[in-house]
C-alpha cells in the first residue's frame, strides 16, 4: 500500500470509529476501525478478500459494499514524460483502459460476494448518500448495477430515499440518461 493510501487509511480510521462501527471496547473499536479502513481501500482497488467479511455486522458489510461500488478515483499523475507521440498516447490510454476494466471486474466480484452476506439495503453513508443512489453513480457496468439494484429492492431498499442533495436514484438515473436503471426504478414505482 502506498504512503498516500496509508495516510488516507489513518484518517479514515478516525472517521469510522466516530461513525460507530464497533462495539463497547475502545481497543476493539480502534482495531476494527483500522481493519474497516484498510478493507475499504482494498475493495475500492479490487483487492479485498470477501471471506474477511463473514463475521461482520450488516452495517459493516453495507459500508464495504458502498466502498466497492463507489467510483474509483483515477491514480494521480497522468501520462509519463516519455510519451511523445499520438501513438504513444493512444497506447497508454488503451493500457489504462485495460487496467480500469480489470479492476472493475474484480470490484464486481467483490461486491457480488459481499451482497451474499446480510447487509442493509437502506444503508446511508455519513454524509447522507443512500446505497441505492451510490449504485446509480457507480462506474461499474450498468448491467451489474441493474442486477445489484434489483437485489437491493427485493431486500427492501427504499427507492424514493433522497441523497444529500435531495435527489432520488431515479433523479440521478434520468440526469445521467441511464435508461435501464430508469426502467427498473419506474417498474418499482419510484416517484
Amino acid at each position: 500500500m502506498s504512503s498516500r493510501l496509508k495516510r488516507l487509511a489513518r484518517l479514515a480510521v478516525i472517521a469510522i470509529a466516530v461513525a460507530g462501527f464497533c462495539g463497547p471496547s475502545f481497543a476493539q473499536d480502534f482495531a476494527l476501525a483500522e481493519d474497516m479502513s484498510r478493507w475499504c481501500l482494498e475493495a475500492k482497488h479490487g483487492e479485498f478478500e470477501p471471506a474477511s467479511a463473514a463475521s461482520l455486522a450488516p452495517k459493516q458489510i453495507s459500508y464495504l459494499v458502498e466502498c466497492t461500488i463507489l467510483p474509483a478515483a483515477p491514480p494521480p499523475g497522468g501520462y509519463s514524460r516519455d510519451i511523445v507521440s499520438e501513438a504513444d498516447i493512444a497506447a497508454a490510454r488503451k493500457k489504462a483502459d485495460q487496467r480500469i476494466a480489470a479492476k472493475q471486474a474484480k470490484r464486481v466480484i467483490i461486491a457480488d460476494a459481499l451482497m451474499t452476506y446480510e447487509f442493509n439495503p437502506n444503508f446511508m453513508d455519513d454524509v447522507g448518500n443512500p446505497l441505492i443512489t451510490t449504485t446509480v453513480i457507480s462506474d461499474l457496468p450498468v448491467e451489474w448495477r441493474v442486477k445489484a439494484m434489483t437485489s437491493m429492492i427485493e431486500q427492501g431498499a427504499d427507492i424514493d430515499v433522497k441523497n444529500q442533495y435531495g435527489q432520488t436514484a431515479l433523479d440521478l438515473a434520468k440526469h445521467r440518461k441511464q435508461q435501464a436503471i430508469i426502467e427498473l426504478l419506474l417498474g418499482h414505482s419510484a416517484k
